[in-house]
């Protein structure tokens, strides 16, 4: 079992001249989850009400433990994960990546 494991995701064939900036589609997988579970959580804390939910964004921010923590990776993620994902899509368009038509076939 261990053989397996280490054949199908340590020991893969990889180029050494692949850097960070390969990366970018694993990032986006990783802050989409960040989004997410962030989003479901969030979700839970919130009121339907006008006045109600201004005073729980107060509360997030100001009275609960480490909400605003919570409160500001969600806010602050989506910029990464758009940031990210234009960086994708730059080094995508930049090495002719649109040219193979399978590759399209895989993302999201």
């Amino acid at each position: 079992v261990i053989n397996i494991i280490r054949r199908n995701l340590i020991d893969l064939p990889t180029n050494y001249s692949l850097g960070y900036y390969w990366c970018s589609g694993f990032m986006i997988s990783a802050f989409m989850m960040i989004q997410i579970l962030t989003g479901v959580i969030l979700s839970f804390l919130y009121i339907a009400d006008p006045i109600a939910s201004f005073s729980l964004v107060m509360g997030l921010s100001n009275d609960l433990f480490y909400t605003w923590c919570l409160r500001y990776w969600h806010i602050w993620g989506v910029n990464v994960l758009f940031f990210l994902f234009f960086i994708h899509m730059a080094r995508s368009l930049y090495y002719s990546s649109y040219s193979k038509k399978g590759a399209w076939n895989v993302g999201y």
